[in-house]
């Protein structure tokens, strides 16, 4: 990973997505099925061209069971708040 790439984490290093815990590769397939497909279709680049998650995604890997209820939330507010 080039030094330019590297900095996309801020002060976090980007994490490899095959060197992920169980619970940690749970999170970056649900990001993977949802916010990341809205993301890119926004043209936000959220990943890296091997995979690593960038912008707001990367730290959500790093505390995954934290991070797995607020996926939660984020998802039933976007299933039942009326628009």
């Amino acid at each position: 990973m080039s030094v330019k790439s590297e900095m996309l984490g801020g002060r976090l290093p980007l994490l490899d997505p095959q060197a992920l815990s169980i619970a940690q590769k749970e999170i970056y397939d649900r990001l993977n099925m949802t916010m990341i497909p809205w993301a890119d279709g926004a043209h936000f680049k959220s990943k890296t061209d091997g995979g690593r998650l960038i912008g707001p995604f990367n730290p959500i890997l790093f505390s995954p069971h934290i991070s797995a209820r607020f996926l939660d939330l984020h998802d039933g507010e976007e299933k039942k708040t009326r628009r």
